[in-house]
């Protein structure tokens, strides 16, 4: 009998280190061994995969969105931003999958959906990073929240933000965008 163990999945017991790296093609090797070089034990077993499809990386992202937004209420712009791709793009069946999964999501106590039941990578509760400063560092982009049409020059700037994000987004789901799905013991 063969028995498969931590296939697809992250473990999130005490023991288990997990994180994510946002990089492209061109860097994901330089950006793994930057992350190996910031947290030396993970030279002694290191094991990720990667997440490079545009439905993967959709899904993957949308996971983390969901739960960003609703144990810290942060990142909604930027999640809006990310949708508006998908609907730009004509995603309907990623972005009916996402709705879906988001439904279940919510109704799953302590985030079971996200954990187990659509994504098959874990939730990355346990991760030792923060999901939202590593979208930002990626993407170099911060939007604010609320509404600006009393300030005309910061609603402008805010539009300005938002369009450069929305590029990045599309750059990194159709070309060369990487998820580094990354867990050591």
């Amino acid at each position: 009998m063969k028995l498969t163990v931590r296939r697809h999945s992250f473990e999130t017991n005490s023991s288990s280190h997990h994180t994510i790296i946002l990089s492209n093609q061109k860097r994901v090797q330089e950006d793994i061994e930057i992350e190996n070089k910031d947290n030396e034990y993970f030279l002694d077993y290191v094991d990720y995969s990667l997440i490079d499809t545009k439905e993967k990386k959709a899904y993957f992202l949308a996971g983390l969105f969901d739960y960003e937004i609703e144990t810290m209420d942060w990142m909604i712009e930027e999640y809006n931003v990310f949708i508006q791709v998908l609907k730009d793009n004509k995603e309907e069946e990623i972005l009916s999958n996402i709705a879906k999964h988001k439904k279940e999501f919510l109704a799953e106590p302590y985030c079971e959906a996200y954990c187990c039941n659509f994504f098959h990578n874990g939730p990355l509760i346990d991760c030792n990073c923060s999901f939202a400063s590593r979208f930002k560092e990626y993407f170099k982009v911060s939007l604010l929240e609320g509404d600006f049409n009393f300030d005309k020059k910061l609603q402008e700037d805010e539009n300005k933000k938002r369009k450069e994000l929305y590029d990045k987004i599309y750059d990194f789901l159709y070309n060369d965008g990487i998820i580094v799905a990354y867990e050591t013991l």
